[in-house]
């Protein structure tokens, strides 16, 4: 899988959050709801704490999440200031909520796989302000490789 594949917050090599997004789910049939779910593999590492589970998110979800980091940057023009979002996808499967302050901020989650054996694993991890450039950067990215198609 290639890295502009999947979108890290954090710290690759440390704690962090990898989606990767492996294919569409189905291709062209005309229909918004169809042709915009994405097969994706959830990677979670926070202190002794390892998720890797398969889910199914839409390209709006990864687009209101480069949309929400992207608001984050924007509290921040020079100073890096304070700022918080929250992303929730249309399913589930994982949900953020940030908390930035000038020095970085934390990530609380919580991944969720109750669709199919009802375990959940609720997080916090630290995150520096340039994980955040970077991650919106990766989801730019995906989503040249796998845009939003249609409309609702």
């Amino acid at each position: 899988m290639s890295q502009a594949s999947s979108v890290v917050i954090g710290d690759p090599d440390g704690e962090h959050i990898r989606v990767a997004v492996l294919r569409r789910t189905r291709r062209d049939s005309g229909e918004y709801y169809d042709d915009n779910w994405l097969e994706v593999r959830i990677s979670i590492r926070v202190s002794g704490f390892h998720a890797d589970y398969s889910a199914a998110l839409m390209t709006s979800d990864l687009a209101s999440l480069r949309d929400a980091l992207a608001r984050l940057s924007g509290t921040r023009p020079s100073g890096r200031q304070a700022g918080r979002e929250a992303w929730q996808p249309v399913e589930p499967w994982l949900t953020l909520r940030f908390e930035m302050d000038p020095d970085g901020g934390t990530v609380i989650g919580r991944a969720d796989d109750r669709m199919v054996d009802g375990n959940s694993l609720s997080f916090s991890l630290r995150v520096a302000w340039p994980t955040i450039d970077t991650a919106h950067d990766e989801l730019d990215v995906l989503l040249i490789e796998f845009p939003v198609l249609g409309s609702p």
